[in-house]
């Protein structure tokens, strides 16, 4: 349910010349003005309202990051996952005009799904985020870091074939990405893939090569 504060203020913000103001303080203010309980329900309410006003693209898409930000304040997973799959649904056949916002979106989602070990969710919802798009400069290292945190979450449900799908997306480009740690879980993620296809000689010798490396901890080495 709404809060009182935040229905006043949008009634408040239907009658007034400077909208876009109106929500932008209105979202700024929202963890402060809204309770933990309330807050899920009237971030709803204000993101139904920015895209029911109708105010253009350029305004809408600055108050959707606003958005954003107020969605990261949200303590409670379940809530988190709530209000994210709302604006997702919101942003509906515009989602091409707010590709940044979807993705950030969707990545919350995915670290709240994860927190709470659902990991075929948050794998699906970061498959959505628009890597090749004209709208949104995507570097080669943050597309080989979504697919290898997709194909790591399918790992977790034992889901090889899916896993193996976005780890060849990834190996087209891994060469290209210098960071270490995405090199090594690349790597680690390539000799599970080996070992539950049994071919154990390959993964043996990349969970060799991988134990001289440490950083990652030991016991993301042995799954």
């Amino acid at each position: 349910m709404v809060s009182q504060k935040v229905s006043e203020a949008l009634q408040q913000i239907a009658g007034s010349a400077e909208k876009q103001q109106g929500y932008a303080t209105l979202l700024s203010n929202a963890q402060f003005s809204s309770t933990p309980a309330e807050l899920p329900d009237d971030l709803i309410a204000i993101i139904d309202a920015i895209f029911a006003d109708s105010l253009g693209i350029v305004a809408t898409r600055s108050l959707a990051a606003l958005f954003v930000d107020a969605l990261k304040t949200v303590k409670s997973n379940e809530a988190k996952i709530t209000v994210g799959e709302r604006a997702l649904q919101t942003f509906g056949a515009q989602s091409s005009s707010f590709e940044e916002q979807n993705a950030q979106i969707r990545e919350l989602m995915a670290s709240a799904y994860e927190e709470e070990e659902d990991y075929l969710l948050a794998a699906k919802i970061l498959a959505g985020i628009p890597l090749e798009s004209s709208q949104r400069k995507v570097t080669n290292e943050e597309k080989v870091k979504c697919w290898i945190r997709i194909t790591r979450n399918y790992l977790e449900v034992d889901d090889t074939t899916l896993a193996e799908q976005f780890l060849n997306k990834a190996k087209n480009l891994i060469y290209t990405v210098p960071d270490r740690d995405l090199n090594l879980h690349f790597k680690l993620s390539q000799a599970r893939i080996q070992d539950a296809r049994r071919d154990f000689l390959a993964a043996a010798q990349g969970y060799q090569d991988i134990s001289f490396l440490t950083v990652i901890a030991e016991e993301e080495l042995w799954p």
